[in-house]
């Protein structure tokens, strides 16, 4: 008997002990949460559609001047490619030796554009530079500073040309864009084809 009421003692020690420690590791594990809470590791969870990536915020290129109307020429050669789903327009150069844009029967908006990105694909080259800089993308005339300004573009070097540009927080949507190409060295020409699309 004797033996049985130790034993059992022994468990109902165990047992208050056991109970003792709960809050306290549920304090630990409380207070613990909330430093984490109040820390940069927290991961709130919210509706997909208000999620901001901000690394294409800050990947976005700020607005550039390219230069005035009388530095332009403008592109009005027929298309290099039918009509298709996705596929606004081509634009040939032939010797630019500083901007090139297309006219205005060559243009897109942003609601031409699928997820928010433009497509642009093609060839270029330069007489001089292998490796020059060469600007290319979306522009619109602004006739207060009469100049292109160029909201949707990327710098590539000559060759075969493939980018993908995210206009979700660079264009500006209430005007229509141009394509463009800028040969950004000051030296030299660029000459090849590019097509535009809205989706591929």
């Amino acid at each position: 008997m004797r033996k049985t009421q130790k034993v059992f003692s022994l468990l109902l020690s165990m047992v208050l002990a056991l109970a003792l420690c709960v809050p306290a590791f549920a304090s630990e594990v409380s207070s613990e949460s909330e430093r984490t809470a109040n820390g940069s590791k927290v991961i709130v969870p919210l509706n997909p559609d208000e999620i901001v990536d901000f690394t294409e915020v800050l990947s976005a290129m700020p607005p550039i001047d390219l230069g005035s109307p009388d530095m332009a020429e403008y592109d009005n050669s027929p298309n290099i490619q039918t009509r298709a789903s996705g596929f606004l327009f081509s634009m040939t150069a032939n010797e630019v030796y500083d901007l090139l844009t297309t006219g205005s029967n060559k243009t897109f908006t942003y609601s031409d554009l699928s997820n928010d990105y433009l497509y642009i694909r093609g060839s270029l080259s330069h007489s001089t530079e292998p490796d020059a800089s060469i600007k290319i993308g979306g522009c619109y005339y602004n006739s207060t500073t009469g100049t292109y300004k160029a909201d949707v573009y990327d710098f590539v070097s000559p060759g075969t040309i493939s980018v993908s540009i995210n206009t979700r927080y660079s264009i500006a949507r209430e005007y229509e864009h141009r394509g463009f190409i800028k040969n950004d060295i000051g030296t030299g020409y660029v000459h090849g084809n590019l097509s535009f699309y809205g989706k591929l």
